[in-house]
């Protein structure tokens, strides 16, 4: 895990990684596309090093992104996408890409400053469905969501459970 300590706990995230947090796998690609490699941005090189560790293991339970993908809203009801989520400009390809790869269970966001949580959708050759959240600002106007609490089974606990455990 590549960033700065900001306090006990608390990280700032850097280029791209993946890491285990009590049983979950979490991958994150930080900041916004450059080429000169400042905090706060990705090269090409933390994207191939994201597709990499996807190729390399399992399900990815949380991927962490600044920016939201191209195409979210594709195939989404149209009445629950925000009007600010309209305009695609501030979406980027290469986070896109990663998913299709990466196929996590949980993909956040938080780069258009409004609340989105589109309903779950499945990515080709995934056993598990995607859902993806766009966080707002904290103390943005409207009080949409800007933090979340998630409840979330790690893969391998819920692999071992089957039919019989559960009294079917």
């Amino acid at each position: 895990m590549d960033g700065l300590v900001v306090a006990h706990n608390l990280f700032w995230l850097r280029g791209s990684g993946k890491f285990t947090l009590h049983g979950l796998s979490v991958a994150y690609l930080s900041g916004t596309e450059s080429s000169d490699g400042q905090f706060g941005k990705y090269s090409q090189d933390d994207v191939d090093a994201l597709r990499a560790l996807a190729d390399d293991s399992g399900v990815v339970d949380f991927l962490f992104t600044n920016e939201w993908p191209v195409g979210v809203t594709n195939r989404a009801a149209e009445s629950d996408i925000p009007a600010e989520v309209s305009d695609s400009s501030c979406c980027d390809s290469n986070v896109s890409e990663l998913v299709k790869e990466v196929k996590p269970r949980y993909h956040i966001a938080g780069s258009m400053g409004v609340f989105y949580a589109r309903e779950p959708y499945l990515n080709v050759d995934s056993s598990h469905v995607t859902r993806f959240l766009g966080l707002a600002q904290v103390g943005n106007k409207n009080k949409q969501v800007c933090s979340l609490i998630v409840t979330l089974v790690p893969r391998a606990w819920y692999l071992l459970v089957t039919p019989n455990t559960l009294g079917s």
